[in-house]
């Protein structure tokens, strides 16, 4: 996706709204597995140290 972008910058500078959506949608799903990933991790180790 970031090559996307990139490519996309060489072609339509000037379009810097585009550009800045696409990045944004583009770090949405680093974000939603980040979150999980926060939440599971706290909850192995939660459940680890009750033995």
């Amino acid at each position: 996706m970031t090559l996307g972008i990139h490519q996309y910058l060489g072609a339509h500078t000037n379009r810097w709204n585009a550009v800045m959506a696409t990045a944004v949608l583009a770090s949405v799903p680093a974000v939603v597995l980040l979150v999980v990933g926060r939440r599971r991790i706290a909850a192995g180790i939660s459940a680890g140290a009750a033995r």
